[in-house]
């Protein structure tokens, strides 16, 4: 009988759950301030779009690290 492994998918479901916060916090902006990003925010503390810049840099850094770790396992 196979083993339950919850860390399988691991990195799938991070990949998701990152793009739903994504998704859920730029419609939470458009909902209660009428846009999606304003860049002047970014300098406003703890604004969505600071949330949402967080969120998109762990998203590029997931998606290099998950290159290089594919690239460092083929050779």
């Amino acid at each position: 009988m196979e083993r339950y492994r919850p860390l399988k998918n691991l990195a799938k479901r991070v990949w998701l759950w990152l793009v739903a916060a994504l998704v859920l916090v730029l419609a939470d902006e458009y909902v209660k301030e009428g846009y999606l990003f304003n860049p002047g925010d970014l300098l406003v503390p703890f604004t969505h779009e600071q949330i949402a810049l967080s969120i998109t840099v762990a998203m590029v850094l997931y998606g290099v690290a998950s290159w290089l770790r594919r690239r460092t396992t083929r050779g």
